[in-house]
């Protein structure tokens, strides 16, 4: 198993529930996040620059949560 693959697609998941549950500022940091890795496959790239674009409109979260962006893991 590919570590790196599951890690890639976990937050392509994550970008994805986000976006589903509108909370696009969250989204939009996610999306910046995983671009600034510079993925090398194509794929891993698509879906954080497809939210980018449509979350640039309305960036405002629907749900309230308790993360700083700034803090590393």
């Amino acid at each position: 198993m590919n570590i790196f693959a599951t890690r890639s697609s976990s937050r392509t998941l994550l970008i994805v529930i986000c976006y589903k549950v509108k909370n696009l500022a969250t989204v939009t940091n996610f999306a910046r996040w995983i671009l600034e890795t510079n993925p090398t496959i194509e794929s891993q790239a698509k879906t954080p620059r497809q939210v980018l674009l449509a979350a640039k409109r309305n960036m405002v979260d629907v749900a309230e949560q308790n993360y700083d962006f700034k803090n590393p893991f």
